[in-house]
């Protein structure tokens, strides 16, 4: 206690870091009377539009320019606040905004180069049954996503398209739900549409990498935005804990 934390909040997830102790963790209330959060220049009902069966670019530009306005909200309130993690969220008119911030030491290319490692992630995600990669065109990735019930919410899947936009000083991966013919929704399970989500990696003036995850969600089903924005935000910690041990071993040239 009292201890200067270092710049590089994260390193690496070493073992002696525990995201979930209740020392270093605090869970804070979300209210339900908050308006909804929109960002401060975009008008979000530009995505309104019904799910395109595969999204012009012009929809993927959109979808990037409304996740750098959330990377750089104010008005998302903190919900989880650790040692070098917070998540923010707001419930919204489709569904939640959710964003996650941390620190670490690896290098933001290795880290991106981790996340877009699709069929890989049911080895590091143990929510996941399935995440693989459909197809690869013009920079545009197609990526199916099937995560398993939990508790008493059913599965849900994702269809999604991802793009990659480099910047001078950071690099961000852009998704946006679609669908498919020869992809439908499977009996029991609820697609989750995806408004607009990515990942956001850049490198800080202490040299370490910053990653934001950050995703507008409607998940479906009947359960409360309030409660799924809740469950969401508790669970972030587990998995960026699992996702920074999986770029740990990568980099290390170890199986994940």
């Amino acid at each position: 206690m009292g201890k200067k934390l270092s710049r590089c909040c994260i390193r690496c997830f070493q073992s002696d870091f525990e995201l979930e102790s209740t020392q270093q963790s605090l869970l804070l209330p979300v209210s339900s009377q908050s308006p909804p959060f929109s960002p401060p220049t975009i008008e979000l009902e530009t995505f309104a539009e019904p799910v395109l069966s595969f999204p012009p670019l012009s929809k993927l530009q959109q979808a990037y320019e409304a996740v750098m306005k959330v990377v750089h909200a104010k008005g998302l309130e903190p919900i989880v606040s650790n040692p070098g993690l917070q998540v923010f969220g707001r419930t919204c008119e489709r569904g939640y905004f959710i964003k996650t911030v941390w620190e670490t030491a690896v290098p933001r290319d290795q880290v991106m180069d981790f996340i877009r490692k699709y069929e890989e992630r049911p080895a590091w995600d143990p929510n996941l049954t399935e995440c693989s990669l459909i197809s690869y065109a013009n920079g545009v990735s197609l990526v199916y996503q099937r995560y398993k019930k939990v508790l008493t919410v059913s599965p849900r899947d994702m269809l999604l398209a991802i793009k990659t936009f480099p910047l001078s000083n950071a690099v961000v991966d852009v998704a946006v739900s679609i669908d498919l013919p020869d992809r439908p929704v499977a009996e029991g399970v609820v697609r989750a549409q995806v408004h607009m989500g990515g990942f956001f990696a850049e490198t800080t003036e202490s040299g370490c990498t910053r990653v934001i995850a950050a995703t507008e969600i409607d998940f479906g089903g009947v359960i409360p935005r309030a409660m799924m924005l809740r469950m969401s935000a508790m669970a972030m910690p587990n998995y960026i804990k699992r996702l920074m041990d999986g770029v740990k071993r990568h980099v290390e040239g170890t199986a994940v």
